[in-house]
């Protein structure tokens, strides 16, 4: 299936959820930047882990996630690659098999998440990730050497 086919393929209900997963308050943090930058967003949430908190308890956050809305209406991003969120997501995928989740989560990464959604409601999540992690691809710079190359 082609890239433009996949963009075509209407669903008959709202938008995709998006979730951020972190250790402690980063998710959060993410979540009230990227409304700062473009607005109150619908179907979004963030769920940090805290210290002591029950690790089958934050598990059972995000499966919940999944049941209330569908593995195939909900895109995760987790912060670290490794890390304890993105381990019970990875957990999560022996149960969910098709689940979506991109980790090393940044402001710029979930903004083009957003983004991507926002303009093209009846994409599959398939296409939101392949055009997320492409735009993610030029958010990091060395700007020393950005700069450089532009004569300053």
């Amino acid at each position: 299936m082609e890239k433009t086919d996949r963009l075509l393929e209407k669903k008959d209900w709202g938008r995709d959820r998006i979730i951020l997963v972190s250790h402690g308050n980063l998710a959060q943090a993410v979540l009230e930047n990227v409304e700062m930058l473009m607005g109150p967003q619908e179907n979004m949430g963030a769920y940090g882990l805290q210290r002591g908190e029950s690790l089958s308890e934050f598990r059972e956050i995000l499966r919940q996630e999944i049941l209330d809305h569908g593995m195939e209406h909900v895109l995760f991003f987790s912060d670290l690659m490794n890390g304890t969120p993105y381990n019970v997501l990875v957990m999560l995928t022996g149960e969910f098999p098709g689940l979506h989740h991109i980790t090393g989560m940044n402001l710029a990464l979930v903004i083009g998440a957003v983004t991507a959604r926002n303009n093209h409601p009846a994409a599959s999540l398939d296409l939101i990730c392949e055009r997320t992690l492409s735009y993610a691809e030029g958010s990091m710079q060395d700007v020393r050497i950005l700069l450089k190359s532009m004569g300053v």
